[in-house]
């Protein structure tokens, strides 16, 4: 037998969210348009000032539309973008909501994606741009310990080349705000001494040198298993600051 589930009835505010969603979503307003004023929405709506006052807000936190103040104020369509995605990873890291076992799966699939990307629009130009960041690395290197910091901070800017290369802005929504928490936290978690820079920097010479020869397997090999030895040291941090 069939089993159906009783529909919900949908609320005022509900409808007038959708009304107003698939209005801007179609384009019928455009992005930096306001919309009409409050008594005009009202009326074509035949919402309450209340309930078009909580629809507006509702439509405010998914990103669609921003509220500005003064004598040109009112309700603005938004540019799309980004943000809420962004912003929402970055509270979950932040938050410690999601787990270094988790976090270093999910890097290893989406950075291996990543560098597939990379290696298939490469030019000669990028591969010198890449190239230049091991000497780079070679020097923080050569401070030991003391070298951590430099190190990652080069790393960082080397991720957003990467990034620059795939030219697809979702890695830079989702890839983003994960590289810059995480290593935010690497800095505190893991020490000089345990960071182990040499070896670090030995990893991101494999992955440019096989990028630059085009061996595109061994390049995601490299990284993912670049990102596992970063999650067990991480881990192996927080336990030690733990037991303090």
């Amino acid at each position: 037998m069939v089993v159906f589930k009783k529909q919900k009835t949908v609320s005022l505010v509900d409808s007038v969210v959708r009304q107003l969603e698939d209005t801007i979503l179609s384009g019928k307003f455009k992005p930096g348009e306001k919309l009409p004023s409050s008594s005009k929405l009202e009326k074509a709506l035949g919402a309450s000032r209340g309930t078009l006052r909580e629809a507006l807000r509702i439509l405010q936190q998914k990103g669609l539309v921003e509220s500005r103040v003064g004598v040109k104020g009112g309700v603005f369509v938004r540019e799309a973008n980004f943000d809420p995605v962004t912003d929402g990873i970055g509270q979950l890291i932040h938050r410690k909501k999601i787990s270094i076992e988790d976090l270093s799966e999910f890097r290893q699939v989406i950075e291996g994606g990543l560098i597939r990307s990379v290696a298939a629009r490469i030019s000669n130009q990028d591969i010198e741009v890449l190239s230049k960041f091991l000497p780079a690395f070679e020097k923080e290197t050569q401070r030991g310990a003391d070298g951590w910091h430099g190190f990652l901070e080069i790393e960082v800017q080397l991720r957003k080349e990467l990034i620059r290369i795939a030219a697809n802005p979702l890695y830079d929504a989702v890839l983003t705000p994960i590289h810059e928490n995480i290593f935010g936290y690497a800095g505190y978690y893991i020490s000089g001494e345990d960071a182990n820079v040499k070896e670090a920097h030995e990893d991101w010479t494999q992955i440019i040198k096989a990028l630059t020869r085009g061996e595109i397997e061994k390049s995601v090999d490299f990284a993912c298993e670049h990102i596992r030895r970063y999650a067990r040291r991480m881990k192996q941090g927080m336990a030690k600051i733990a037991e303090k």
